[in-house]
């Protein structure tokens, strides 16, 4: 679904290409090496059947004919604008295109997915009718054939809040943490939102989205495609790598502590996700730690491990060890279950 590039800072940015008028939606899109699926992503968008957008394509710092081929667009079509910058990974490069976003509304596009042909009407009149904040709309995951393997996190059609939707992202996890196939008021995310450096950054950020959403509506179209063979993606299980494996640590404890520290979750709900953050730190660390045993897992990663370990005792709210991992799971299993009880069974007694 996205691409794989590295860490690293903001750099030096150049604008190419784009027309004067402000649009209602700015969809941006970063780009690092992407040169094989671009085509494919921006003619699915400039094909939509609602025109009212600009498209920013983020070129974060290419070696291959990715940055010839945005401005190619850029002087075709006066819709598309081109920010030239060096690489600075995918969380700086949708920053960089929120710095010149003009668009009361906006979307993200990965470079190798692409838009159903009426996705963005479809979102846009939906948004019309209901006022919503956040607009979602369903996500097939597609082979290189083109056929449709799932839907991911497919989502009933309606309306909720803002509240619910945090609960539901962070707790329930019934709603998927992606930034694309969904369109967000601007207002909601500020300029630089999305943490750099890192890998996993919308899974580390899009429920404070939905925190300061007051609706969010989801329709019943599918209005993206989520290409899962690029075997340059993140999200490609045969080529992950240490520092991913990492940054989703990273990211189970950004969502950790913002849950902890937000007015939107009861303490029953705060209570079912320490435990659930716990299972989930467990089991990746397994695999990190078999990593660094096997020497599939730089050794440097040790000492950056130690301080996860540490922090998964704190959670757990007892003294962990690497001879613990991979058993707190069974022993979070009746606390958690007690939980909820407590939170979704006894209210109705």
């Amino acid at each position: 679904m996205r691409m794989e590039n590295s860490h690293g800072g903001k750099g030096a940015e150049a604008l190419h290409g784009g027309a004067s008028s402000q649009p209602l939606l700015s969809i941006i899109v970063p780009a690092y090496n992407m040169e094989v699926f671009l085509e494919r992503c921006m003619d699915s968008v400039l094909g939509q059947t609602f025109s009212d957008f600009e498209v920013i394509v983020v070129d974060d710092g290419s070696t291959d004919g990715t940055p010839a081929l945005c401005d190619a667009y850029a002087d075709r079509d006066s819709r598309v604008r081109v920010v030239h910058k060096s690489n600075g990974g995918i969380g700086s490069a949708r920053n960089a295109g929120l710095r010149v976003a003009r668009g009361a509304w906006l979307m993200f596009l990965d470079a190798d997915d692409w838009l159903a042909p009426d996705a963005l009407r479809s979102l846009v009149d939906a948004q019309a009718a209901s006022g919503a904040d956040v607009v979602a709309g369903k996500i097939a995951r597609v082979d290189a054939q083109g056929e449709v393997i799932e839907l991911v996190h497919e989502q009933k059609a309606g309306l909720i809040s803002g509240a619910k939707a945090v609960w539901m992202c962070l707790v329930r996890r019934w709603l998927n943490d992606y930034c694309v196939a969904k369109i967000f008021r601007r207002s909601l995310i500020a300029v630089d939102f999305f943490p750099e450096g890192m890998f996993m950054e919308d899974h580390a950020s899009v429920h404070a989205i939905y925190s300061g959403a007051q609706r969010v509506q989801f329709i019943p179209q599918v209005v993206y495609s989520y290409f899962v063979q690029n075997s340059v993606s993140v999200t490609n299980c045969a080529v992950r790598k240490p520092e991913v494996d990492m940054d989703f640590l990273k990211a189970i404890v950004m969502r950790y502590d913002y849950a902890m520290a937000s007015p939107q979750l009861s303490g029953g709900q705060k209570a079912e996700f320490r435990m659930k953050t716990v299972n989930r730190m467990d089991r990746w660390m397994v695999g990190i730690y078999e990593g660094l045993q096997d020497g599939s897992v730089p050794k440097e990663k040790a000492v950056e491990l130690d301080g996860y370990l540490r922090r998964l005792g704190e959670i757990a709210g007892r003294e962990v060890g690497y001879e613990d991992l991979g058993g707190l799971r069974k022993q979070m299993f009746w606390p958690r279950l007690v939980a909820k009880v407590r939170l979704y069974v006894l209210p109705w007694l």
